[in-house]
């Protein structure tokens, strides 16, 4: 039950961030918004660098390097026109093909794996009882939490609401 609420929750988020970047380009990408916030380029690079811890927790590697993930990290500098960033596109293509990587490695995990007792001694919430599957919950939220940004910069760019 818990992979089948994985699977359908990773999946949704991709959806989501899927419908909710499209027709942005890099450009639209780097505006800031005002009064104060994160860039759509942010964002999704956040999402994507977070990526990387998850697909860590399943046994995978990912797909930002670690020098382009810290531009995105939380606490990171805001990314602006013309200071390091990573291109938009490669930021899309990045959370298709790490969508796809997740899903396909919770679907090839056993109950066991997932439900496995695991200590993350870094992860910023600490957890009474932590296990691959609390941490892969929480970081289902975090991603959620940002795909909701996703929406409301693209209203901010003057984009027509993608989920209707």
């Amino acid at each position: 039950m818990v992979k089948d609420t994985l699977l359908a929750g990773y999946g949704l988020s991709q959806r989501i961030i899927t419908i909710n970047i499209e027709g942005v380009t890099h450009a639209e990408s780097l505006k800031q918004p005002s009064p104060a916030g994160n860039c759509l380029n942010w964002i999704a690079g956040h999402i994507l660098a977070t990526r990387g811890m998850i697909l860590g927790l399943l046994g995978g590697k990912p797909f930002l390097s670690e020098q382009d993930a810290g531009y995105y990290i939380r606490g990171s500098a805001p990314v602006k026109p013309g200071g390091p960033c990573v291109e938009f596109g490669l930021l899309k293509e990045g959370l298709e093909q790490t969508s796809g990587m997740i899903l396909e490695k919770i679907q090839a995990a056993g109950s066991d794996f997932i439900e496995e007792p695991l200590n993350v001694p870094d992860f910023p919430v600490k957890l009474e009882k932590p296990s691959r599957d609390a941490y892969l919950t929480l970081l289902l939220v975090h991603e959620e939490y940002h795909c909701g940004q996703l929406g409301l910069g693209r209203r901010l760019l003057g984009k027509d609401s993608a989920i209707k």
